[in-house]
């Protein structure tokens, strides 16, 4: 009998999305291929729409949208719908190629497949989320990532960094105790990555405290990009 390969796959999530949000995704997406190692030249020629296509694309349809700010003839306004379709099918082809070829290089590997699909912005579908993760991002959205992790305990700290530049650089921490939380004032369109560390609280009396523990654990990265418009996840 033939044995059955588990694999990620992507979210896409489009539906609602706005014209600044689709524009900022594309552009995002081709960012997220520039420079990343999971795809040699060969791989990135294979894709079905190039990245200078891709970003081509992404002007046309900001442009139109700009100019139908001040004139909303019904002419820009087919062409802004026409732009947007070509830009959504661009993203929905391109999520296809990337779920194949990161669940074909992973080879079952679950982790590999989903740290591929995640460092080009794409959303996990939440199955693979919430039942092989312990760190998600649950919603993605104006600017606010939500973000949760599995509980250590009812009087456990958690630390939660961000950072724009792929794990590079982090913002000063953000402490909470529980173990979410919600993060606000992001920009839209920016491929964040998230991580955390948990802080555990000590007996009280004469707690013994061994010498370097005070060193952080930080966890593994998490990726997601902040739409302009999306629905949270339940």
């Amino acid at each position: 009998m033939q044995k059955n390969t588990k694999r990620v796959l992507i979210a896409l999530n489009l539906k609602g999305v706005d014209t600044p949000g689709l524009v900022s995704l594309q552009r995002a997406i081709v960012k997220g291929l520039t420079g990343n190692t999971n795809f040699t030249a060969a791989d990135i020629a294979k894709l079905p729409v190039s990245t200078a296509d891709m970003l081509l694309q992404a002007t046309n349809l900001e442009n139109t949208h700009t100019t139908r700010k001040a004139n909303k003839s019904a002419s820009l306004t087919a062409q802004e719908q026409d732009y947007a379709t070509t830009v959504m099918n661009t993203i929905t082809d391109t999520a296809a190629f990337v779920e194949s070829f990161a669940n074909r290089k992973a080879a079952g590997d679950l982790d590999v497949a989903s740290q591929i699909i995640t460092s080009l912005g794409f959303q996990l579908k939440k199955e693979y989320v919430s039942h092989q993760r312990t760190f998600e991002v649950v919603s993605a959205y104006n600017g606010q990532m939500h973000l949760r992790t599995k509980s250590v305990g009812s009087r456990a700290a958690y630390l939660w960094q961000w950072s724009e530049d792929g794990g590079k650089t982090w913002s000063f921490p953000i402490v909470t105790v529980g173990s979410e939380v919600i993060i606000t004032g992001l920009k839209n369109g920016v491929n964040y990555s998230f991580r955390f560390a948990v802080v555990l609280p000590v007996i009280q009396g004469k707690p013994t405290i061994p010498a370097n523990s005070e060193q952080l654990v930080w966890s593994d990265m998490v990726n997601e990009i902040s739409k302009h418009t999306g629905i949270e996840k339940k």
